[in-house]
């Protein structure tokens, strides 16, 4: 819109024009964090699994409040020549409700990432102060459009950062405030459940209607209504295969909710959102795979065992790793040794690290050989996985030839 040699001139142009290229990139970016947490399938196709969409959402969230926090800096710092305390007084609310609209904004953003990041309160609060980021987003677009700059002089600039909003808005509307009307459910009924140890809890469930179209290896979101839990939905990887009648989920106890469930009654009412994600075996490049399982992410891998039973698919060529810290810790262990015989194109290798130290892509090299053309497939601990592929990746694996599930809500 202007020469850039009258942008960056004098002190108060370089201030003012990195000032509003701070403004307009943070609030681009933080429509775009709202749109990603919208569960969005064509998003999740596109980026490769709901699990890598939040992953962009919750990185493209903190560079956007970087830059809206730097925003207001800028534009107080190029008044420090006039007077330091004009400059101090830009950045406290007045009479002028234009700016005022972007320092509300700024400090809702700061409470909720406090909050989020720091305050040790349980996920039903923290979602709950998590949904008001979409109140700081509306007054941080009522700020841009309200004050004097190169939105309001330029119609390209201003029908790109409106469009962004309004469909950050209707996407945050339709997500965080009228989710429980606009998004599609499905209805299932607690059958059962089975215990395992003290911290594992196998959930049998009947459709009450239709039952669920997933690809084994998928996640659900669920509730359960009338039950002793929080109404919450919370995510899930589905056990049982896509052929199965019933619906298994197969949950370990993590937090207060998941440690609740044990107690769940038969004819609990469960509200079921899905499926969602892209980690499966039939996503794959190559016939030779490896799956490496650790502790509770070991339920992709069942539902995707269980799935073979059925669907033969005697091309591929499968190791399957499954490791946790004790061997007590292990679950489905007959059922998945059952599948092995039945099935001679699949080779369990059962992992415990008390014995022999932590699994490592070493051990899985000199067990399997060439790691070429091999698709591999982890979930587990964040940590786990970030080494293992760390390790591969030195071993001369393809970074697209490792499929990981990383799933985080906040």
């Amino acid at each position: 819109m202007k020469p850039l040699d009258s942008r960056f001139v004098d002190f108060f142009s370089i201030f003012t024009s990195f000032g509003q290229i701070t403004g307009l990139l943070g609030i681009i970016l933080f429509a775009i964090t709202l749109i990603l947490s919208a569960r969005l399938h064509f998003l999740e196709n596109y980026f490769g699994g709901l699990d890598k969409v939040y992953n962009i959402h919750h990185k493209l969230g903190v560079i956007s409040f970087v830059f809206l926090a730097i925003h207001p800096l800028l534009l107080a710092i190029k008044l420090i020549p006039i007077s330091v305390i004009t400059s101090a007084k830009f950045l406290i609310p007045s009479s002028n409700w234009t700016i005022n609209f972007g320092i509300f904004s700024l400090l809702l953003m700061i409470t909720i990432l406090i909050v989020t990041f720091f305050a040790k309160w349980k996920y039903p609060n923290l979602k709950f102060a998590h949904k008001f980021l979409g109140t700081a987003f509306f007054l941080g677009a009522l700020h841009t459009f309200l004050t004097p700059s190169d939105v309001s002089q330029d119609i390209f600039l201003r029908v790109y950062i409106l469009g962004f909003s309004a469909i950050a808005i209707l996407v945050y509307l339709q997500r965080s405030i009228l989710g429980n009307f606009m998004t599609k459910k499905i209805t299932y009924i607690v059958e059962s459940l089975n215990i395992f140890g003290k911290d594992v809890v196998e959930i049998i469930m009947n459709p009450r209607d239709k039952k669920i179209q997933f690809t084994a290896g998928q996640f659900i979101f669920i509730k359960f209504e009338g039950a002793n839990v929080s109404n919450e939905y919370h995510p899930f990887t589905i056990s049982s295969a896509p052929h199965d009648d019933k619906l298994r989920l197969t949950i370990k106890a993590l937090g207060d909710w998941t440690s609740e469930l044990k107690n769940l009654k038969t004819g609990i009412i469960a509200k079921i959102e899905g499926p969602f994600g892209e980690f499966s075996y039939l996503k794959s490049k190559y016939k030779k795979q490896i799956w490496i399982a650790g502790g509770i992410g070991v339920t992709p891998f069942l539902s995707m065992l269980r799935d073979l039973k059925v669907n033969k698919h005697d091309g591929l060529k499968i190791d399957f790793y499954y490791t946790t810290k004790s061997a007590d810790e292990k679950v489905f262990v007959d059922e998945i040794l059952a599948i092995e015989k039945e099935l001679k194109n699949i080779k369990i290798n059962l992992y415990t690290s008390d014995e022999r130290g932590h699994l490592n892509a070493g051990v899985i090299n000199s067990a399997v050989g060439n790691l070429e053309e091999t698709d591999i497939f982890m979930c587990g601990p964040f940590n786990m996985m970030n080494n293992l592929k760390k390790q591969f990746v030195l071993l001369g694996v393809k970074k697209n030839s490792i499929h990981t599930e990383e799933f985080k809500l906040l």
